[in-house]
């Protein structure tokens, strides 16, 4: 009797791509506009004294961008944060984007009254798989963009990011 062939499942890797605590700055991470800050409220970091406070709904100017090179290696991303959100009312919202070349799309939105509560620490896991944003391509682009924007009603409205994580993977 011949052997019956060997499969081998194919392996993934794990590469972590990014840990950022906003402890010495902006660590890569883009200042949109007037409505993003560092900031040292630190009951409102989750770890260490700063964090990124992003508030009213003003586009870009409520938003943190990252470039990152070399992404054509990763099929998958998985995007780890905690956030704090202060006076976001039923309804108002905050999101993760991705640029892989063709503009700006929704990763994903966090609804405060269905996915938060106002006024406490929050932490999110997002997975961005590159054939359910560019279906005819198994990997991302060399450069991608990640962003993160808030969409509230006004300045007094603030999320406040912090210890954002990113991981890569490839098969």
């Amino acid at each position: 009797s011949t052997p019956a062939p060997t499969v081998s499942a194919p392996t993934t890797t794990e590469t972590l791509l990014e840990d950022t605590n906003f402890e010495t700055g902006w660590e890569g991470w883009v200042d949109g506009g007037n409505d993003v800050r560092i900031s040292n409220f630190n009951q409102y970091c989750k770890s260490g004294q700063y964090c990124i406070r992003l508030r009213d709904n003003s586009g870009e100017k409520s938003s943190i961008t990252n470039q990152f090179e070399g992404m054509d290696r990763y099929s998958k991303l998985k995007v780890d944060f905690d956030y704090y959100s202060r006076g976001m009312d039923n309804g108002h919202d905050f999101f993760l984007e991705i640029d892989n070349g063709n503009g700006w799309l929704l990763a994903e939105d966090w609804i405060t009254g269905t996915d938060f509560e106002d006024d406490r620490f929050s932490d999110a896991t997002v997975q961005i798989i590159s054939a359910e944003i560019s279906p005819s391509a198994p990997t991302f682009n060399p450069t991608i963009k990640l962003r993160f924007r808030c969409d509230a009603k006004d300045d007094r409205t603030r999320i406040y990011i912090d210890d954002i994580k990113i991981w890569g993977y490839s098969s």
